[in-house]
């Protein structure tokens, strides 16, 4: 069996690019326990993806979205009240925010029944429009999006990742042809890393990989040992410094174990499972998660953590983001503006005017 040398293969021409990486940690990590804060859907929902939508300006407005057979959803994740609901089976949704700054726009990219499906988010929360998408047919295994003022679509399909140019305008979108970039086997997700546009691959055995949507480069990152996820998520951050904090989760199903990696170095940060507490029960088993890394206001000042579970009780439990962090012993990152994550755009309407002094 030769996981142990690729391991350390792939640590080594990581830590050999990076001056100062931290070393490997012990591999045997405790996990740790958490608690839910809310939970979200009815008993016996069958949810297949989720999502988050933030708000351009009051974070207690952002919403948990979710997609499953019956069709999508979104709540409030202050309140926890529906605000619209959209049927037609949905089996992978993501959000993308097309633009830069306050003004940019948060669209919904749904996948299912053989093609892709776009809605655009109200400003305001209260709804979504669906927009006219061309060039829609879609056969990929999976898919993430980029944003930005050049909003982009990756596949993964035919041990291939792809680039789609998404195409917004005022009345209608278009996906462009796809181009292949990288050679993809094994991998069953991928990331867009929104601080460095870079696509983080997961593969079926718990691979963790970094390509380079320019020139196709690929980085392994992480190896784990016995580790098959059913899902995964990318949370970003910024240390007190403003450096890039940029984790990998993996999420084995059968156990509902949540294990964090560091997307700079690939040592294991630990791992994480929900518990039960007064109000809601624990996560035994789990299909799906997803992260937020943006404020949503209270305890979700600093993001969250989704977890889709089909046991007894909602299908989705929402933990604080903080709470994981504190569980860890690591330290909250700072999250950035998703309409922003590199730093403040600039005021458009802001005249900057030099005095020079005579």
């Amino acid at each position: 069996m030769r996981l142990a040398p690729l391991m350390f293969v792939a640590i080594l021409v990581v830590a050999c690019g990076r001056k100062g990486a931290s070393p490997e940690p012990e591999p045997n990590l405790p996990t740790a326990e958490v608690a839910a804060a809310d939970a979200f859907g009815a008993s016996g929902e069958m949810v297949s993806d989720v999502a988050f939508w933030s708000h351009p300006s009051v974070a207690f407005e952002s919403l948990l979205l979710s997609a499953g057979e019956a069709g999508l959803r979104a709540d409030r994740i202050e309140t926890g009240d529906a605000i619209f609901e959209i049927p037609g089976r949905s089996d992978a949704i993501e959000v993308v925010y097309a633009g830069v700054g306050p003004s940019a726009t948060g669209y919904l990219l749904v996948s299912g029944d053989g093609a892709m499906r776009l809605f655009r988010i109200h400003q305001d929360g209260a709804g979504f429009d669906p927009v006219a998408l061309a060039n829609a047919a879609f056969s990929a295994s999976a898919f993430c999006a980029g944003g930005g003022a050049a909003p982009k679509v990756y596949e993964i399909d035919a041990g291939k990742l792809s680039v789609r140019a998404l195409t917004i305008v005022a009345d209608g979108a278009e996906l462009g042809a796809a181009r292949a970039i990288a050679a993809a086997e094994g991998a069953t997700a991928c990331h867009v890393d929104p601080l460095t546009q870079a696509v983080i691959l997961v593969s079926r055995d718990g691979a963790i990989r970094r390509v380079d949507p320019a020139n196709g480069a690929s980085f392994g990152i992480a190896l784990p040992d016995r580790l098959a996820p059913v899902s995964s998520a990318l949370a970003i951050g910024r240390d007190e410094t403003g450096a890039p904090v940029i984790q990998v989760a993996l999420l084995d199903g059968p156990s509902a174990t949540i294990s964090l990696f560091d997307a700079s170095d690939g040592h294991a940060l630990g791992a994480v499972r929900i518990k039960a507490t007064f109000d809601l029960g624990a996560v035994v088993t789990a299909s799906r998660i997803a992260i937020g890394a943006a404020n949503y206001g209270g305890v979700y000042r600093d993001g969250a953590l989704a977890v889709v579970t089909s046991g007894d009780g909602a299908p989705v439990r929402l933990v604080p983001w903080n709470g994981v962090m504190g569980a860890l012993s690591l330290a909250v990152p700072a999250v950035p503006d998703p309409r922003a994550p590199a730093g403040d755009a600039p005021e458009a309407d802001v005249i900057s005017i030099d005095v020079i002094e005579p």
